[in-house]
């Protein structure tokens, strides 16, 4: 699948280890990029518990076998 070259600047945002990460730990990002790599299968998401924040309840980590194809 193509990626814009949003969805590619938020995948260099990720490291290879397979911690969770909120928006902005990630930096330089939007939410509905990163929710886009998760509908393209690059990305899993989970949402926090407790009340929402935009910036810090959704969670995001690179899938594990997007880790090893990009190895």
């Amino acid at each position: 699948m193509l990626l814009t070259a949003y969805e590619e600047k938020a995948l260099v945002n990720f490291s290879s280890s397979s911690s969770w990460c909120s928006v902005s730990e990630i930096g330089n990002c939007r939410l509905s990029t990163l929710n886009k790599l998760v509908e393209k299968g690059y990305l899993e998401r989970i949402r926090r518990p407790g009340p929402y924040v935009p910036n810090e309840s959704i969670l995001f980590r690179m899938k594990d076998n997007r880790l090893v194809a990009n190895a």
